[in-house]
């Protein structure tokens, strides 16, 4: 269960595991949000791709999961125990120009958790569990991305056929 956010808007510390129905009731936002359901199916796009090539676990960071109404963005990483690397998407290997090609296909980045990002070893699963201005500690969510694998193609299919629609009709 995903607990409630932390005066500060923050998920409070540790790891969270949810199921996919919950992560997408929290966060996906009102209809009228039209940022966090384009995000949402971003980093869904993103899970099927990872999911499709081993991956088992990721961990989402970043404003989206925040209480914050408009979020920049969404940040992942994910553990590479099964992973088959030669079998990932080749733009989750693009990492030139911080990563803007995930940015603009997904909404957001995906980074292998043990990634070091700092000369004393700090990987990006640690980072994700500290806020970046504050350096509070705070939480990230945990998806186990193989038992909700098929859970998430169709909400994905699901999405993508609504916004077919919606383009067909504007």
């Amino acid at each position: 269960m995903i607990p409630d956010f932390t005066r500060e808007g923050l998920l409070p510390p540790g790891e969270h595991p949810c199921s996919w129905s919950e992560f997408v009731a929290r966060f996906e936002g009102l209809p009228e949000n039209g940022r966090r359901g384009r995000q949402m199916l971003g980093l869904a796009q993103m899970l099927v791709l990872l999911g499709k090539a081993g991956c088992r676990v990721v961990f989402v960071d970043g404003s989206f999961v925040t209480r914050e109404k408009w979020p920049r963005d969404f940040d992942l990483c994910y553990l590479r125990d099964g992973l088959r690397g030669a079998e990932l998407d080749p733009t989750l290997l693009e990492v030139s120009n911080g990563r803007s090609a995930q940015k603009k296909r997904f909404g957001g980045e995906a980074m292998p958790a043990d990634f070091p990002i700092e000369w004393n070893g700090t990987t990006i699963r640690d980072a994700f569990a500290r806020d970046r201005g504050s350096q509070v500690a705070k939480g990230l969510i945990r998806l186990n991305i193989e038992p909700m694998q098929q859970e998430i193609e169709r909400w994905v299919g699901k999405r993508e056929t609504e916004e077919r629609k919606r383009e067909e009709i504007s």
